[in-house]
């Protein structure tokens, strides 16, 4: 079939999808995936990771943990059996571990649950992977979450494999800004920035969990990057905090 012809000028899929935007995103995010699977595309070797997905608005966005087997020492790649790999893959795990803790409670799985799922550890990835994901309560894809999106901490490659022109919104993948997933909080959430950074308040004056120090929102985290001559770079600057969306 020809790909020139007729179009219905009705179809909901010719409209922009709304996604996520930075900073706090209230009430219409959902965690709506939470798997141990082959993520790689068809072709490639195989590699399992948990794959996480975040429904924000109309869009998708996914994230992955993978078992740990590079690090950086002293600013050199190391992988195991490499002098300082161990102490690195213990900073990485231990960041890891929290994150994925993290994610399950905001869809109703107990601290107390999880320590005694967790509390004893595992040696390998995929019986950990395996335990975390059957941890998920039932319907927890239909629970409202508040979820902070940050900056992409440097650019990423597009589908055609070139450079984008600038850093986008994304879930992070460590707890080292802060809380970022959490259920949905009562009440209409307004931005204050203040000398110590940025934290929200509702209508009663009640804080939100979701915090970020100044340090961080001055970082690449928390100031999207564009790359000097890209289009629209007078308008969407280093200092903006528009919505964008993703690859």
């Amino acid at each position: 079939m020809g790909v020139y012809g007729f179009k219905k000028d009705n179809s909901e899929d010719l409209q922009t999808k709304t996604g996520a935007k930075f900073g706090g995103n209230f009430g219409n995010c959902y965690l709506t995936g939470f798997d141990f699977k082959n993520t790689a595309k068809e072709g490639e070797e195989e590699r399992m990771a948990i794959e996480v997905t975040v429904k924000v608005g109309e869009r998708d966005q996914k994230i992955w943990f993978n078992e740990i087997n590079q690090a950086y020492h002293d600013g050199n790649k190391v992988y195991p059996g490499d002098e300082g790999f161990e102490e690195e893959k213990e900073k990485l795990a231990t960041q890891q571990n929290a994150t994925i803790v993290h994610i399950l409670k905001s869809v109703g799985v107990t601290e107390d649950a999880l320590e005694q799922a967790l509390g004893e550890g595992f040696d390998d990835f995929k019986s950990y992977a395996k335990k975390v994901t059957s941890l998920l309560p039932t319907g927890f894809e239909n629970k409202p979450l508040d979820v902070f999106f940050e900056y992409q901490y440097s650019f990423k490659t597009n589908k055609d494999g070139e450079l984008n022109d600038k850093t986008y919104p994304t879930l992070p993948k460590n707890m080292k800004g802060g809380y970022f997933i959490v259920p949905a909080q009562p009440g209409k959430w307004k931005e204050v920035t203040d000398g110590d950074g940025l934290h929200y308040e509702n209508d009663n004056g009640v804080v939100h969990p979701f915090k970020r120090s100044q340090r961080f929102m001055e970082g690449p985290k928390g100031t999207q990057q564009v790359a000097e001559g890209a289009q629209g770079s007078s308008e969407m600057n280093s200092s903006s905090k528009q919505e964008a969306s993703w690859e």
